[in-house]
């Protein structure tokens, strides 16, 4: 299992995808993949000289410039990523120029009509599409073409770019209308490589039907796996299931509930009241079980995860499910 969990994050980091007539493919079009070596194509070159002209290195700066204009794609990216940023020596942030390097990166065909390349510039060109700066316009149908060839196989996504899809969706956005089959797609997506927060959006998806058959059982695994990464609001969610929800086909449980709100407490007074409300419906007994549990949950979690800000570029990509956990 682990080396076929390997294969298949391999070749989703190592995809070529292919968008056929760019801006003119529906939203829910998928890119297609074939094999791409971050090792024969210089990852780890370009990043440590992202790394070197970041900290000021003329030289490495001019070096990735030369590798990109040479057909290195991962050298392009880079310097587009220097650029996007603001990060580039001597130049700072300009846009224009990211999105030429990403053009590079992606392999944009002669004719214009058709690209193929790098998941994190079509991701990084989702984002310049989906919010403007620096003199480009939002443009969110583009920045989900984008997002769309980024993320490719929904059964193996990219992460981050599942999870501006489902955002995009769930809301609706400019020229984006709003497809909640489509938002409950992508955070199922997301939650398949244990994204905190697409695991608590698809516990809802089950929970209520959307875009999707309802399916109580499932959606508390997947809420509870939520929970278990540190989504407090898959806690409140659990917490009302198992104290007050009507409508729930599950054995209901105030111990349980008031641990799960005693655990979002915990560093965020918001949820305080909540979890001092189901603590008085207990007993003393069920009191000191309640504190007890989530003392051992606390111990054992101790390391609240960083959360993955999906609003920013990224030129490398997080990781899900070990140590520090983005949500």
């Amino acid at each position: 299992m682990a080396t076929e969990m390997t294969a298949i994050q391999t070749k989703r980091r190592s995809a070529l995808f292919t968008i056929v007539t760019l801006l003119a493919i529906p939203a829910g079009a998928r890119a297609q993949f074939a094999p791409f070596s971050l090792f024969d194509n210089g990852e780890k070159r370009a990043y440590n000289l992202y790394r070197a002209a970041a900290a000021g290195s003329n030289a490495a700066f001019e070096e990735l410039r030369q590798r990109g204009n040479n057909g290195d794609r991962w050298a392009a990216f880079q310097f587009g990523f220097l650029h996007h940023v603001g990060k580039a020596p001597g130049v700072g942030k300009d846009l224009a120029i990211a999105m030429k390097a990403y053009g590079i990166a992606c392999r944009t065909a002669a004719d214009k009509t058709a690209i193929t390349g790098n998941t994190l510039a079509a991701y990084n060109m989702g984002l310049i599409y989906l919010y403007g700066d620096n003199g480009i316009s939002p443009d969110p149908a583009t920045a989900v073409k984008w997002f769309t060839a980024s993320a490719g196989d929904d059964q193996h996504a990219f992460v981050p770019a599942a999870m501006n899809l489902a955002n995009v969706y769930e809301h609706g956005y400019l020229n984006v209308q709003r497809d909640l089959d489509e938002a409950a797609r992508w955070y199922r997506a997301a939650a398949a490589g244990q994204e905190p927060y697409a695991l608590y959006k698809f516990g809802l998806c089950l929970l209520r039907g959307i875009g999707m058959q309802a399916n109580q059982v499932e959606a508390n695994l997947k809420l509870t796996a939520a929970a278990d990464l540190w989504s407090r609001e898959a806690m409140y969610t659990l917490a009302v299931i198992q104290s007050s929800d009507p409508n729930s086909l599950l054995d209901r449980n105030p111990v349980t509930a008031a641990r799960w709100l005693l655990i979002a407490s915990e560093g965020y007074p918001s949820y305080a009241r909540a979890a001092q409300a189901a603590m008085n419906v207990l007993n003393a007994n069920q009191q000191d079980t309640a504190r007890q549990s989530a003392r051992l949950w606390l111990q054992s979690h101790a390391r609240v995860p960083e959360r993955v800000d999906y609003r920013a570029p990224m030129n490398t990509e997080p990781k899900y499910g070990l140590g520090t956990i983005p949500s």
